[in-house]
Formats: structure tokens, C-alpha cells, sequence
């Protein structure tokens, strides 16, 4: 596992930047998220220069409290007492007392304006987060179905959750660096002003050490930061593995998942640890600089400038207030970009997903589109010279499949396993399209424009179907929002699922919550919800694939009676092993090495099929 993720990260290392994935992000906002995030940037603007400004007051004060004499003939304040003829502050305590009033005031204003930019700032990288949240899963929901197959369910769930990294840590972290690097602009700018040579000195040495800090640092966390990525991804494998298959756990006692888990566990948090240790690393470092910097300016100040007294202590009180302002700021910005380098392989996995969904998702024509096609199945479905090849092989799955369903009939699909049984119902359901031929009904082609029609005609009802932890009336009207469930027909639907008895027997009836994959209930009652489910949608053609394959010869004779009862009123199309169940079809497909052997009646069908059996 180690060695697996070792040879990862050197594949990713250097297909990287912050600056590309900045960009990549920022072109998919919406042109309304584009404009409030400029709009937050004009703001950082404000409110680092009110945040120099009020530095200034801070130094100005500490300057005319160390000579209070000569700031009172200093041709600022003698301008300031010529535009406000106040007695008060002709005197040197009331200039103390203005200029402290004018600090305190800045100072208010500054923290005010620091906390309602950070309001902002929290809310755009939630408004984002959420975004790029609905952004991934409509665009996995809509994923062809094949891609779903050689996907990791763990793995799409999991991509989900990293949603934040592209909100919280990524948006929320750039903005807050770059307000933190417009204050270090702005109060590099007022050192500027105030000593030229003093700023230069300062910046540049600041600036040599954060470089040299920083270039030496990233490329170990860029490293560690994909090791993580790949643990965490792991971990939840091994996670999704033990839950969900926790009866097999139990009974087989296997626990290697358990070994992995703890492998990638015990890496991660040694990891994490060091990740720690180097994203503090830089302050330490760039403080202990900062001082060394404020210290040797101050000194050349003193030796080598012929600045008055005023002069020299209020540039000093500058640098030691701007020094208390920029270094954390610098450390602030230092710590975002090594940041940057922890979550660059987390954001750059996103980005990979949502250039797949960009390029390969399908969004169904709906009746709102122009290009919608209705579709009418009042005759025949027709299978007409269908092949198919699963994209990870080179052999057909399924060869020159001819047949015809009439409406009402009810067919029945046999054969072996692995001849294309489920592949074939995934095709005529519309999940996968056929490399060659088609499939008709009344005549029509199924197409992208008619997909949707006719996916709102059909239900199926697959082996193990999916419960979820809800309600059994939450379960039947799956997809659909609790207030607008339709309860009388649910009870319908229970009825006709012959389940009528099951809900009866439960202390809640069909607000009985039945808990994840139906675990409070037994097999058989398991498929009746999904019959109910399928009938919820008042189909015209249902789609059994080894509905009773999995259950006992009790419950497989219920739910065969459950089927029975529907023939004549629904066109019904059963896959199955067992040939009790299709035994009452009016027509069966016999498949075989991905073709049709032979399709009849099953009395001309069944005996042949029980022949190759033996």
C-alpha cells in the first residue's frame, strides 16, 4: 500500500499550481459569485488601508507622547490648528488628547471593518462549498451509468465530502491571504513614505526569508499532502468495506480491511504530525527574521541618519507598530500558501471530476427542452440486431439480439449467468446504449430526445434493491419529498405489492422507519417495498431482474403471486434462473454466448433450455 501510494504521488508531483487551479475554479463560478468576489476584493482594498491608517495613529501617538514640545510645532499640526481654531488643542495635552481619541477611534473602526470582512469572507466559501457541492453530485448523478460501474462508490461519496477543500480551506484561505498581502502592501507603502531606504532594507530582507523558507518547505508538504489524500482515500474504502458488510465480518471473522485500515491510520497521523510541525515551522522562522530586520533598521536609524529626535522616534514607532501588523500578516500569508500546498491534491482530484462531468455527463431532454420527443408505447417493444461492448473489453457481451414484446405480455429471459441478461434490461431500461442496432417502441427509435419519456414508462425491480434508513412510505415514493408523498396511494401500492399485511403489523404502518438497507425487515418484505416502489410510479412496463433469486421458497412464492396477480394489466419482463418463475411467461428469450438460442412459448422453450442444463 505504501509503495502503491509512493509511486502516486511522484505521478502527481509537479501537475500542480496553485495558480492554474485558482483559475480553473474561478472560471466555473457563476458570473453572480464572480462579481461578489471582486466586489469582497474591492472591500479588502478599504480595509487595509483604514487598517495603515489607524497604524499610522498608533505611531504618530507614540511619537508625540515621547515629544509632545516639538510635535506642537511640527507644520502638520499647525495646519491641523489653523483648519480648527479650537483653544483645546493649542496645548500639547490637547493634541495627546485629540490624536488619542483619533487612534482609539481608527483602531474601532479597523477591527469593525476586520470582522464584518471576515462575515463575508465565511459566507462566500459557504456559498461556494455548497455550490461545487451541488455542482459534483448532479454531475455524478448524471454520469453514464458504465462509468459508474468502474467507479468506488466510497471513493464518489468521499469526493463529495472534499467539497470543503475547494470552500473553506481553498476561498476562504485565498481571500484571507490576500487581505493579509494588501495590509502588507499598504503599510510597506506608509514605511515607504515615511523612510525610503528603511522599507527597502526591510522588505527586501523579509522578503529573502520568506522565499528561501518557503521554496525549501513546499515540495515536502505538496509530497505529504498527496500521501494524505491517498490514505484518506483508503481509509474510507476499508470503512465503506467493514460497515457494509458487516454481517460477512461477523460470521467470517475476516479482518484484513482491519489491517489496512490500521496501516493507513497509523501513516496518516505520522503525516499529519509532520505536516504540523512544518506549517508552523515558516512563523517561527519569520518572526525570529522579522525582529532581526525592526532591530537593524532601527539601529542604522540611529548611526547613520541625521533625522531630528521627532523624526527618528517616529519612524521607530512606526516600524514597531507596522512590525506588530505585518510580521503575524507575513506569517498568516506564509502559513496560507503552505496550506495551499496541503489541499492542491484534494482540489486538483475535484477538478478531475468535474472535467469528466463537463465532458461526459448526460442530462436528460426533458419536457421543458425543445428537443423533447414524447413517446407512445401502445403496440411493441422491439430488440432489433443489438450488440454491446463494455468499454474495459474487447468481446462482445451481448451479438445480433432480435425479438418483439407486445404490450401487456408478459417475457420471460433465461440463461447461465454471465450471457447478458442484466446487460441486455440495462440497455432496454435506457442505463446503457448499444454499440450497434437499437430498440423501438411502436416504431420509434430510443434516443436522447425520447430517453426521458420513456424511462417515466418503465420500473424495475433489480435483486437487491436499495432501502433506504426512512419510512417504508419514504422507501415506496423514493425520490420524493416527504410533504408531497401521496400516502393514499402508497397504501395502494402496498395493497397491490400484497404487503398490505406487513405494514399492518408494524407499530407505526407506512411511517415505520425500517432502518439502513431495510435491515428490520426480512428478505421477501424487502422485495415487496421495491415492488410497491416500482408500482409507485404507475408504470406501463415492469422490469423483474432476479427479484426472487436471493429469497426463500415461502417468500419467492409470495412475491411470484405478487407478479402473477399483475400479468394482463402491466407488460412485465422477467429475468430469472429459477424456470418456476417464468414457467407462466407468454413468451420467453433463451440467451446464450451473448445471442438469442432461441425465443418461443415457453412450452417449446423450457424443455430445450432444461435439456442443456443437464
Amino acid at each position: 500500500m505504501s509503495n502503491h501510494i509512493d509511486n502516486l504521488v511522484r505521478d502527481q508531483r509537479g501537475k500542480t499550481s496553485f495558480f492554474n487551479v485558482f483559475c480553473e475554479i474561478f472560471s466555473l463560478l457563476p458570473a453572480s459569485r464572480k462579481k461578489q468576489f471582486l466586489l469582497i476584493l474591492t472591500y479588502m482594498v478599504f480595509v487595509a488601508i483604514v487598517g495603515t491608517i489607524s497604524a499610522g495613529s498608533i505611531a504618530l501617538f507614540a511619537a508625540a507622547f515621547s515629544s509632545p514640545e516639538e510635535t506642537l510645532n511640527s507644520k502638520y499640526i499647525l495646519m491641523a490648528q489653523e483648519i480648527f481654531p479650537v483653544e483645546f488643542l493649542q496645548s500639547p495635552k490637547g493634541i495627546l488628547t485629540a490624536m488619542s481619541l483619533l487612534m482609539v477611534s481608527l483602531v474601532g473602526i479597523k477591527n469593525a471593518l476586520d470582522c464584518l470582512l471576515l462575515y463575508f469572507v465565511a459566507r462566500f466559501g459557504a456559498a461556494i462549498e455548497a455550490y461545487f457541492g451541488v455542482l459534483l453530485l448532479k454531475g455524478f448523478l448524471h454520469m453514464p451509468y458504465e462509468w459508474h460501474l468502474n467507479r468506488n462508490s466510497a471513493d464518489i461519496v468521499l469526493a463529495l465530502q472534499w467539497r470543503s477543500y475547494i470552500g473553506h480551506s481553498f476561498f476562504n484561505t485565498a481571500l484571507k491571504t490576500m487581505s493579509d498581502m494588501l495590509l502588507v502592501f499598504f503599510l510597506m507603502l506608509a514605511v515607504f513614505v515615511a523612510n525610503p531606504y528603511i522599507a527597502i532594507m526591510v522588505f527586501t530582507l523579509s522578503g529573502i526569508i520568506a522565499y528561501l523558507i518557503y521554496n525549501n518547505i513546499h515540495h515536502l508538504q505538496e509530497r505529504e499532502a498527496q500521501k494524505c489524500r491517498e490514505y484518506g482515500l483508503s481509509i474510507n474504502r476499508q470503512v465503506t468495506k467493514g460497515i457494509h458488510g458487516i454481517k460477512d465480518v461477523k460470521v467470517s471473522g475476516e479482518t484484513s480491511f482491519l489491517l489496512e485500515f490500521e496501516k493507513s491510520a497509523y501513516n496518516l497521523a505520522r503525516i499529519q504530525g509532520m505536516r504540523s510541525f512544518f506549517g508552523r515551522l515558516p512563523i517561527g522562522l519569520l518572526e525570529t527574521a522579522g525582529f532581526a530586520a525592526l532591530s537593524g533598521s532601527i539601529i542604522f536609524m540611529l548611526f547613520f541618519t541625521a533625522s531630528s529626535a521627532l523624526e527618528v522616534t517616529a519612524v521607530i514607532s512606526l516600524l514597531i507598530v507596522v512590525a506588530w501588523r505585518i510580521l503575524p500578516a507575513i506569517s498568516r500569508i506564509m502559513v496560507g500558501f503552505v496550506s495551499y500546498r496541503n489541499i492542491l491534491p484534494y482540489l486538483q482530484s475535484q477538478m478531475d471530476y468535474l472535467h469528466e462531468i463537463e465532458s461526459s455527463a448526460v442530462y436528460p431532454i426533458t419536457p421543458e427542452s425543445a428537443a423533447y420527443k414524447s413517446l407512445r408505447f401502445d403496440k411493441e417493444i422491439q430488440v432489433k440486431d443489438l450488440h454491446f461492448v463494455y468499454q474495459d473489453r474487447n468481446v462482445n457481451v451481448l451479438q445480433n439480439i432480435d425479438f418483439c414484446i407486445k404490450k401487456g405480455q408478459t417475457v420471460g429471459i433465461v440463461g447461465c449467468s454471465g450471457v447478458g441478461k442484466s446487460t441486455l434490461i440495462d440497455i432496454v431500461i435506457g442505463l446503457l446504449s448499444p454499440n450497434h442496432g437499437h430498440i423501438a417502441v411502436d416504431g420509434q427509435k430510443l434516443d436522447e430526445q425520447n430517453l426521458y419519456a420513456w424511462m417515466k414508462k418503465l420500473s424495475y425491480v433489480p435483486q437487491t434493491p436499495y432501502i433506504c434508513d426512512g419510512s417504508i412510505a419514504e422507501n415506496i415514493a423514493f425520490g420524493v419529498i416527504s410533504s408531497e408523498i401521496d400516502r393514499d396511494f402508497v397504501m395502494e401500492c402496498c395493497r397491490m405489492a400484497y404487503m398490505q399485511d406487513v405494514v399492518d403489523s408494524l407499530p407505526q404502518g407506512i411511517d415505520t422507519v425500517i432502518g439502513e438497507r431495510g435491515m428490520r425487515l426480512s428478505g421477501g418484505q424487502r422485495q415487496r417495498v421495491a415492488i410497491a416502489r416500482a408500482l409507485y410510479t404507475k408504470p406501463e412496463l415492469m422490469i423483474f431482474d432476479e427479484a426472487t433469486s436471493s429469497l426463500d421458497s415461502k417468500s419467492e412464492s409470495a412475491i411470484q403471486e405478487t407478479i402473477g396477480a399483475l400479468k394482463g394489466s402491466k407488460t412485465l419482463i422477467i429475468v430469472a434462473h429459477r424456470l418456476g418463475t417464468v414457467e407462466k411467461c407468454d413468451a420467453l428469450v433463451w440467451l446464450d454466448k451473448g445471442g438469442v438460442k432461441m425465443f418461443g412459448s415457453p412450452e417449446n422453450v423450457l424443455g430445450q433450455y432444461e435439456e442443456s442444463l443437464k
